[in-house]
């Protein structure tokens, strides 16, 4: 019995060991991917980068290229915190200006129907 104890300890670390080693391979090659595909997205990113300034050389007078044009995702018009007063411990919300200062808001209620 004193013989298949320690046999037994050296089987299950051999098999952590194995095990480690697959999860470092995995990781590696999990790296190597990540570094190819930023490369491929850096390379892309600077050929839209050129292609838009081409575009605005190019371009008719007053007509400019950008993010306006392309980029129609929603952007925020208010920016709100949440802070915590020290005092009484309560919390505290702001809301900021417009980041567009003259984009007029209207927050009056309107009948829809």
């Amino acid at each position: 019995m004193a013989f298949e104890e320690p046999f037994q300890k050296s089987v299950s670390l051999r098999s952590k060991s194995d095990k480690i080693d697959c999860l470092l391979v995995h990781y590696l090659d999990l790296i190597d991917r990540y570094e190819k595909l930023r490369k491929s997205l850096c390379k892309l990113q600077s050929s839209v980068l050129q292609n838009i300034s081409k575009a605005n050389f190019n371009a008719n007078r007053g007509i400019r290229y950008g993010e306006d044009l392309y980029d129609t995702r929603m952007q925020a018009l208010r920016l709100c915190s949440i802070s915590k007063d020290e005092k009484n411990g309560t919390s505290i919300f702001t809301v900021d200006a417009p980041t567009q200062p003259d984009l007029k808001i209207d927050l009056e209620p309107h009948d829809i129907g």
